[in-house]
C-alpha cells in the first residue's frame, strides 16, 4: 500500500539500495560455475546501474553465449553508487592482482571502458594498453574469456600489433574453453578469408558450434 510505496521512496533517495564492493572479496572466478555465482552475487547491483557491477554481469553473459557486446556497463551512473563506485574498481584490481583470472579479464574491460580513476558520473578516455596487459595476463593463466577478448585484439590490432593466427589460436582455445563466442569469431575467420584460405564448411562448423552453447546467429 502507500507505507510501502513511501519506503521504496525514501530507500532509493537514502542510498539504502547501496550494495558494498565487500560482496565480492569471497567470489572466485575458477570455473564457469563459480563465474555464475558471481553473476548471482552481482546482478542486484548491476540492476540499480552500478557501471562496475554491469560489466561483470556482462563478462558472465558473454562466457554463457550472451549477446557479445565492448565490456559495456553503460555510461549513466546510478546516484546509489556516486560515493562507492571507486571502491568497486579497487575491488576489483585486488581481486585481479589476487591471481583470480575471470577478475584480471574484468580490469582489462574496466580500462577498456574508461572506467578506473575517473569520477562516476564520467567515461574516461579508452587505455588500450593496460587493457591489453590484463587481458593478455589473464589469457596465459587460461582465462577463456580473456583469450577471446585478447584475440579481438589481436584480429584487429587495436593496442597490439596485429597477428591473425594467433587470434585463430585463441579464439580456438577461448572455444575449447566453455566460451561459445571463441568459436562464433573463429567461425568468422574462416569466412571472411582473415589472412587464410577461405572455408565455408570450418566456418559453418564453428558457427554451430557456437550456436549449440547458446551463440544467436
Amino acid at each position: 500500500g502507500a507505507l510501502g510505496i513511501f519506503i521504496g521512496i525514501f530507500i532509493c533517495q537514502t542510498g539504502w539500495g547501496d550494495i558494498g564492493p565487500d560482496i565480492l572479496a569471497p567470489l572466485k572466478g575458477d570455473d564457469m560455475e563459480a563465474i555464475r555465482r558471481i553473476a548471482e552475487v552481482v546482478s542486484p547491483a548491476a540492476k540499480e546501474s552500478n557501471r562496475i557491477a554491469k560489466v561483470i554481469v556482462n563478462e558472465v553473459n558473454i562466457a554463457q553465449g550472451g549477446e557479445s557486446g565492448s565490456c559495456n556497463g553503460g555510461i549513466i551512473p546510478s546516484p546509489l553508487y556516486k560515493d562507492t563506485e571507486k571502491d568497486w574498481v579497487t575491488a576489483v584490481e585486488k581481486k585481479a592482482t589476487d591471481g583470480i583470472p575471470f577478475f584480471m579479464d574484468v580490469m582489462g574491460c574496466l580500462f577498456y571502458q574508461g572506467f578506473v580513476d575517473v569520477p562516476p558520473d564520467v567515461e574516461g578516455p579508452r587505455d588500450m594498453q593496460k587493457a591489453v596487459a590484463w587481458w593478455k595476463k589473464a589469457a596465459e593463466l587460461n582465462c577463456g574469456l580473456a583469450k577471446y577478448r585478447y584475440g579481438i585484439c589481436l584480429e584487429t590490432g587495436n593496442g597490439v600489433p596485429r597477428d591473425i593466427k594467433r587470434a585463430v589460436d585463441l579464439y580456438r582455445e577461448a572455444g575449447e574453453l566453455g566460451v561459445p563466442w571463441g568459436w562464433n569469431n573463429l567461425g568468422g575467420m574462416y569466412n571472411y578469408n582473415g589472412g587464410r584460405p577461405r572455408d565455408i564448411k570450418k566456418a559453418m562448423e564453428y558457427w554451430a558450434k557456437a550456436a549449440s552453447m547458446g551463440v544467436a546467429r
